[in-house]
Order: C-alpha cells, then structure tokens, then sequence
C-alpha cells in the first residue's frame, strides 16, 4: 500500500512512451486553451496524479498553471521531508502559494523549515507565504537572502514571532531578493522603532503593513517612534492597510501619523489596543481619513466624545467594517450612531464590552442607516429580552448573517424571540448566553 509519502514522490516519468502517442492524439481533440482554463479548477492532486501522465502536451500545460500548497504536514519532521520531496519534483515548478500556518502547533523549528525553504529550487515562482510561530532572526534571513524567494509579494508570519529583532528586519528590509514584496504581516516580534526605521527605507514599498502584537512590550514594541517614521517615510505613500494593533503608540505617534501626507491612501487603520490613545486621534482621524472603509479603535482612551466624533462624521461616509470596542460607550452613543446617515454603508459593527443596554440595541436596531449590517456584535452590553426582541422584530436587521449577543442578560424568551424572528432567517451565526448555533 502507497504511504502519503510516496504519492508525492509519484511524478510523470512512470508513463510510457506508447501511451504519449495514444493520449495526445485523445488529448489534441481539445483545443489548448481549454484544456488549460479546465486545469485552473483542479486541485494540484489531480493535475500531478492525472493531467501530467495525459500526454506531453498537457504535462506541460500543466505546468503552467499556479499551485498552491496548504498543508506540509504535521509533525514538523513530516513538513521537512516534504520540502524535500518538492525540491526534487520538477513537476511543481510553479507554486505560487503556500501556507504553513494551517493546524500547525506553534514549536521551535520553524527556523529549520525555512532554511529548508530557502533551498527548494521549486519554489522559484512563490509569490504568497504564510507560516506561524516561533520564527527568529535566522529563518528570517535565510528566507530574505534565498535568490529562490525573489517572486515573493506577501509574507504573513502569524503569532508567536518573538525571535525576530530589528536585526531581522534589517535584513528583509535591505536584501534585494525581497524587492516585490508588497504586503507583510508580522505578528508579536520584537521589531522595535529602530526596526520600523529599516523597514520604512526598504527595497519594497508596501502595500499592506501589519505588526500587530499579542503583548504589549515596550521594547519590542512599534512606540512612537515607528509609529511616527511610518508618517514621515515617503516610502510608505503606497499603504492602504496598516495594523498597529497594541504596540504602545500614544498620542504624540498616532498624532504624527495621521496628520502625514504619506497616509492619505489608508483604508483601513488599526490602532485597536493602544490604551493611551485619546479622543484627539478619533478626532482628526474623523476629519481627515475620508478613504477609510475600515477602522479599529477599540480599547483606547478616546472615549464616548471620540467615538461619536467617528460615527457622525461626513467623512467617515465610506466605513464598511467598524470596531469600537471596550470604549464604555452608553445610550447617547448609540442615539448618534443610529441617526447617523454617515454610517449607511456599515456592514460589520463591533461593540463588544460597552455599556449600550436595552435602549442602545433599540436604537440600533430601529435604525434604517443599519440595514446594510451583515455583522452585528453586542456582547457584554447589559442587554436583556427587551433589547433582543427588539432586534428580532426590526426589518432593518434582515440582512444579519453573524449576530453575537454573548455575555449579556438574555434569557430563553429573548433566544427564542431571535431563533424564531423572520427577520433573523439569513442568520448563519448567532451566539448568545447558553446558545450558540452556527449553520454551515
């Protein structure tokens, strides 16, 4: 019986010459340039196992199309024999995707996956890479100075990066492999301001930056000083999306930020998490970011003042996805959220940890500026039955497929009152005390 293993290594020289003959006369009957829009449909298993032992001609326009890998294995040993195998699978020439980060347990060889990357001469084409955990300065600089990673556009390294220095951002940011690099995402490294000093006179220009942190550390964190030469860095005049989520920025950074010209294309800014954050930056940021369609403030200090400043700004008319959670937000907020026709076009609110009640989840729901919400979150607002009946019977909330009510003082009546409402019917999920129920 064929292990997982040997299926890999299964690859196009074990057909045979005579059925080339027989299979390309078969195969010819279809024009090319069908063949190979059907083979962008198939899953990169079908086109080794099947499409490569076809004919010649549609092993090589097999070749041609982009793969994509999203699972090495796990254990980690299994990841590295993998690597392995598709070094030497000429087949597998053009992966333009590969995520390591699915399933995966954070450990401490992830350092050793990546050098092993940084070899695999199949890997020439990779233009997306995602992987997770405890990754360090030297993955990191083997990855960056790889001529095979050169293609590279978006590099995610997800949770658990605490190895990487501003020496490892140095190196990605000078190294001239990584020169088409448009998007990073770099979650809980120890970057630094003098990091984010590299990072912004890099090769690349992004357009995506993401440095969010899981723990605030004030000497591995962005600070002030990123955050203000991420303002002042004509370089980064190209970002639609930044995330400096929880990264001991104050006012005096985010200040500095906002008021940069360099930041005039965002559409979306996370500031989520930076606790001495005060309503100065919801105010400027409602009066001058007019292309935000996403926006993240919770856990700050702006307040209720700064957090009205947002919603009922002309501005602001463009947000699609906002989140002001843990603000202390009360009635009046809501009052002003709900006559807002600035915030017509909202399609995910996130109000977790306020202090809304019944009447807040009344006005929102009465609200005709909240019909476009596909994505309501409520949770821990002091809201009981009256404010989930209330939600239940508004034609304003038809459209919610995700409803959170967690956290709140919802009984069986109100659960049912939601369950039941044919307003509720595009519900796919709906979380509230003691009920959960997701639909697939």
């Amino acid at each position: 019986m064929k292990t997982q293993q040997s299926r890999w290594e299964h690859s196009v020289v074990n057909h045979h010459d005579h059925d080339d003959d027989h299979n390309l006369t078969l195969s010819n009957c279809i024009p090319h340039e069908i063949c190979f829009h059907i083979m962008t449909f198939l899953d990169m298993d079908t086109l080794i196992h099947k499409c490569f032992l076809i004919s010649k001609s549609w092993n090589v326009m097999a070749r041609k199309i982009p793969l994509s890998v999203l699972d090495m294995g796990s254990p980690i040993e299994q990841a590295h024999d993998r690597l392995k195998l598709l070094s030497n699978c000429q087949q597998l020439m053009n992966i333009t995707f590969m995520d390591l980060s699915r399933g995966r347990e954070i450990h401490d060889k992830t350092d050793d996956i990546f050098k092993e990357l940084a070899t695999c001469t199949t890997l020439q084409n990779l233009k997306v890479l995602h992987a997770c955990g405890h990754l360090s300065d030297i993955g990191l600089q083997a990855l960056a100075q790889s001529s095979y990673m050169s293609n590279l556009r978006e590099l995610r390294l997800l949770f658990g990066n605490d190895g990487i220095t501003e020496y490892g951002i140095q190196i990605l940011s000078t190294s001239p492999m990584m020169r088409h690099l448009k998007i990073l995402y770099l979650c809980d490294s120890k970057i630094s301001p003098r990091g984010v000093q590299h990072l912004v006179q890099a090769n690349f220009k992004l357009t995506e930056l993401q440095l969010p942190q899981s723990d605030t550390d004030a000497v591995g964190s962005v600070g002030n000083g990123g955050a203000i030469a991420i303002g002042n860095s004509p370089q980064m005049n190209h970002l639609t999306i930044l995330n400096l989520e929880n990264n001991a920025i104050e006012d005096e950074g985010a200040l500095s930020l906002i008021r940069s010209e360099h930041m005039k294309n965002l559409t979306s800014l996370d500031l989520s998490s930076n606790l001495n954050l005060s309503k100065a930056v919801a105010m400027l940021i409602a009066s001058t970011m007019k292309h935000l369609t996403h926006l993240t403030l919770g856990y700050t200090n702006i307040g209720e003042e700064g957090a009205i400043a947002i919603v009922t700004s002309p501005h602001m008319s463009n947000l699609t996805f906002l989140s002001l959670e843990g603000l202390r937000l009360g009635e009046v907020f809501a009052m002003k959220l709900a006559s807002s026709s600035y915030c017509s076009k909202l399609k995910e609110l996130h109000l977790f940890y306020n202090y809304l009640g019944d009447s807040g989840a009344q006005h929102i729901a009465s609200s005709e500026y909240m019909k476009n919400l596909t994505s309501l979150y409520l949770g821990n607002n002091n809201i009981g039955d009256s404010g989930a009946k209330s939600i239940a019977s508004s034609e304003y909330m038809k459209n919610l497929t995700n409803l959170s009510l967690c956290y709140n003082h919802i009984s069986d009546d109100g659960a049912m009152c939601i369950s039941s409402s044919i307003y509720m019917s595009n519900l796919r999920m709906l979380k509230m005390p003691n009920f959960r129920l997701t639909y697939k």
